[in-house]
């Protein structure tokens, strides 16, 4: 298998994502997998491949374009183009692969990637950004749901759609591994995803002594 997980360079990843993705690595040096970490907006001024023991680490940078104005959604799903055209590049052996996204913001990768490369995709969900918004109300959202666009406030569509675009990647993805019961039950009534495209898998921490 060739597994590529998918990183970020932002708050998350110094913390919950980056320690998930050092235990998951960790915990599958032994297995066979060829492993792949791909660092999105890496601070790399340039694509660099950096091996620590047997995984490779991509180091994707921003790309900036001075010469168009679009807006954020613009810009990322302009983004993932350049880190597609980047994988077609470097992926040699396509053979058993899986893309591990960690992120609720990249359906525009899951599902261009399913394009061009004949592959699995599986997504972790480690948090849902209208709960981190909201402190958890799921009573609150299903009220913004509720009301038409013209009665939203600006912060209410704002989270709205937020919401909206991180359910497209729940469809999209062929497996979805959640943390809790909690939040498969929210994907199963909130999302509707099949209960069979789930996996609850709780985060672990490998068991080490203190010296």
């Amino acid at each position: 298998m060739n597994l590529y997980l998918f990183n970020a360079h932002d708050s998350a990843a110094a913390y919950g994502i980056g320690t998930y993705l050092n235990e998951l690595t960790r915990a599958m040096e032994s297995t066979g997998i060829n492993i792949h970490i791909i660092h999105l907006h890496s601070i790399y001024p340039e694509f660099e491949v950096v091996k620590i023991n047997q995984v490779e680490n991509w180091y994707i940078p921003e790309v900036r374009n001075y010469n168009t104005f679009s807006g954020s959604l613009q810009k990322m799903e302009d983004y993932y183009r350049n880190v597609i055209y980047i994988l077609r590049l470097y992926i040699k052996d396509t053979k058993d692969l899986v893309f591990h996204f960690n992120y609720n913001q990249c359906y525009v990768l899951a599902k261009e990637l399913k394009t061009v490369f004949n592959c699995k995709t599986v997504a972790v969900i480690h948090y849902m950004k209208w709960a981190l918004e909201l402190n958890g109300n799921l009573h609150q959202l299903r009220m913004i749901k509720e009301k038409s666009e013209k009665q939203r406030r600006a912060y209410e569509q704002r989270i709205y759609k937020m919401d909206e675009y991180e359910a497209l990647i729940y469809k999209e993805v062929d497996r979805i591994i959640v943390l809790s019961q909690y939040t498969k039950n929210l994907l199963l009534s909130e999302y509707q995803i099949e209960p069979e495209k789930i996996s609850v898998i709780p985060n672990g921490l490998a068991d080490r002594c203190l010296e």
